[in-house]
């Protein structure tokens, strides 16, 4: 299993995001946000908001794309309020 982390919250637009492997980490929390969804494919499982599912989502938000940042952001918002 994987992780997908998210370097540099605090600007979405120089934030880059890659997969590392979960033994890397320490689970200190069992709260799953309320924006999560589960999509499977094959044998991947990813949870993650909806709305970064969408094609190329990522690579608009690196590109600076003022909907995607704005998607982005209140999406990660929801995240960092589910387990203050």
């Amino acid at each position: 299993m994987d992780y997908l982390i998210v370097i540099n919250d605090s600007d979405p637009v120089s934030a880059s995001a890659g997969y590392y492997p979960a033994e890397s980490f320490e689970v200190v929390s069992d709260v799953t946000p309320p924006n999560w969804k589960k999509r499977v494919s094959g044998a991947s499982v990813q949870v993650m908001p909806s709305p970064w599912f969408e094609s190329n989502f990522f690579e608009r938000l690196y590109d600076g794309d003022r909907d995607a940042v704005s998607i982005f952001e209140c999406e990660r918002d929801v995240i960092l309020r589910s387990d203050p």
